[in-house]
């Protein structure tokens, strides 16, 4: 995963992560003693999961020192991207 900093380039990606998704299970952090860890969690049975698209105003978070905004970008091909 790659994370960077919206700009007018990749600002068009914004609401690329709100297409439906499927949840099959969780992940459960823990820290203890200073150290992270995490077990997986999969559900008997999957659901399907949407979020609606975001109405801020994103072009005001660049070139802007007092607002900053990042997305996150999973690359899995050189061509491919999810968001």
């Amino acid at each position: 995963m790659k994370i960077v900093k919206i700009n007018q380039q990749n600002i068009s990606d914004i609401n690329k992560a709100n297409q439906p998704f499927k949840i099959i299970g969780r992940i459960n952090p823990s820290y203890v003693n200073g150290i992270w860890t995490y077990t997986e969690e999969i559900y008997e049975y999957s659901d399907m999961k949407a979020y609606p698209d975001s109405a801020w105003d994103y072009e005001a978070y660049i070139n802007n020192p007092d607002k900053t905004i990042f997305l996150p970008i999973l690359i899995l091909n050189a061509s491919d991207r999810l968001f």
